[in-house]
């Protein structure tokens, strides 16, 4: 067993060099140190009955008929010893602490196979994070990836691609990188919100302009993004009555009259445009970085 979560911890180590998730395997939780001394509270009861019950659930696992036990080592998961209760604990390991979660079989639910069971979920590590650290080199820090405050940073994964938000250089899932998304050219993309909806433009991945009817910004597609020469644009439905090129401030730079399936952005100077596609009481607006 030994053998195996030291494999596992190599594996997630590569796999978080490549901005990729954990293996099955490995269940990380990130809550954030505030003084950054290596230290830090966790909500155990959040853990195992809120976080990793709905992560077994999205991977094929009703735990309901199970009871979950944190161990502090794998010396005490063996000898059934010191269980962490549910209710806050404090990291005995400075930074990272490698725990097992133990799951026993109630007698009533569904049952699985214990063996399947260990390998997706028993080896836990508890991460403390800096907050004023920048882990995924985005421009937002740690502490403001957080949120809604609660200092657990795995509960924050807007886009749902199985990356939280801050090892996520990408919070949106639109494409455009979060470092990309400082519209206004201040340092940080946390207080850009181009369509005024209250959310963030890093957070928001479709920007809809006011009108009668929505269509899904799933329908189109945009690439390359960021583009340097050609733009090429890809839709089922290609009844547009006009494409508009504009610039951070609404000014327009071009407008094609036409279903283009390209438009030519080679000389135009590098920056972040709109490209608005309109068609009867509807425009869909999409960021388009050029470099």
């Amino acid at each position: 067993m030994k053998k195996i979560t030291t494999l596992l911890v190599l594996l997630f180590s590569l796999n978080s060099a490549m901005g990729q998730p954990p293996p099955p395997g490995i269940n990380y939780y990130y809550v954030i140190d505030n003084d950054n001394d290596g230290f830090t509270t966790f909500d155990i009861n959040y853990y195992i009955n809120s976080y990793m019950y709905n992560k077994a659930l999205t991977m094929g696992f009703d735990l309901s008929g199970y009871q979950l036990s944190l161990f502090p080592s794998f010396t005490d998961y063996i000898n059934n010893t010191n269980v962490i209760g549910i209710s806050s604990y404090v990291n005995q390991v400075s930074s990272t602490q490698y725990c097992n979660l133990k799951l026993e079989y109630s007698g009533t639910g569904i049952s699985y196979d214990q063996a399947t069971l260990d390998n997706n979920f028993s080896n836990v590590i508890l991460k403390t994070v800096n907050p004023d650290s920048d882990d995924d080199n985005d421009t937002v820090l740690n502490n403001s990836e957080d949120l809604n405050n609660d200092k657990i940073l795995n509960n924050e994964d807007t886009d749902s691609d199985g990356v939280f938000n801050f090892l996520d250089n990408d919070d949106d899932g639109d494409t455009i990188l979060t470092i990309n998304e400082d519209y206004n050219l201040n340092g940080s993309p946390i207080d850009d919100d181009t369509n005024t909806n209250g959310i963030p433009d890093y957070l928001d991945n479709s920007l809809v302009l006011a009108s009668a009817n929505f269509i899904s910004e799933k329908e189109v597609r945009l690439f390359p993004n960021p583009v340097q020469n050609t733009l090429t644009i890809s839709t089922p439905n290609s009844n547009y009555q006009s494409i508009e090129i504009l610039d951070l401030t609404g000014k327009v730079y071009s407008v094609t009259n036409e279903n283009a399936s390209q438009i030519d952005f080679s000389e135009y100077q590098p920056g972040i445009y709109f490209v608005k596609m309109n068609r009867t009481n509807t425009a869909l607006l999409f960021k388009i970085v050029k470099l």
